[in-house]
């Protein structure tokens, strides 16, 4: 087996570990079955888009994605309620 980590903040972890504990799943399962879906589907099991948001209405709202961060966004390390 390999080791897989991740960095993600302390409230999706653990809003996570609660949504898989209802499902009876620990949060390694849930991931190894994310990742098995994606090997399956030859890709990601979901649609990943922008919708009704561009890059700057993101910069201009609290709403921030890692892969969307500019220089001056990542200067700021303040976590936000919406921050996944």
């Amino acid at each position: 087996m390999a080791l897989l980590q991740v960095k993600v903040s302390e409230d999706l972890k653990t809003r996570s570990n609660e949504l898989f504990k209802e499902l009876g799943l620990d949060l390694t399962t849930a991931i190894r079955i994310y990742l098995k879906k994606c090997v399956l589907e030859g890709g990601i099991p979901f649609d990943i888009k922008l919708g009704e948001y561009s890059t700057e209405a993101l910069k201009t709202t609290s709403i921030k994605r890692d892969n969307l961060e500019t220089d001056e966004d990542s200067e700021d390390d303040s976590e936000d309620e919406n921050d996944f």
